[in-house]
């Protein structure tokens, strides 16, 4: 038998939160895990001249940034897989 994987997304924002109960609910209901990803990107800065200096996490820092808030997510009700991937 297959085993049944779940792909949850999330940005962090409380509506994706809010989300992760109904995906808990169907792991659940499905006898599945979750794959809770979440997706860093290149940082980018466009400014103006008048903007002064601007200081922008590296993608090193974005990543464990995004690490330590899926360890918040992790729910005890159900297996859940946790990644974080540097979009190319």
């Amino acid at each position: 038998m297959a085993s049944k994987t779940i792909i949850f997304p999330t940005d962090f924002s409380d509506v994706s939160v809010a989300a992760l109960q109904w995906a808990i609910d169907m792991a659940s209901t499905l006898d599945a895990q979750i794959l809770c990803i979440y997706v860093v990107e290149e940082p980018q800065i466009y400014s103006t001249l008048d903007m002064g200096a601007v200081a922008i996490p590296t993608t090193g820092e974005l990543v464990e940034s995004a690490k330590s808030q899926l360890q918040k997510l992790s729910p005890i009700i159900c297996p859940m897989q946790r990644t974080v991937r540097k979009a190319k």
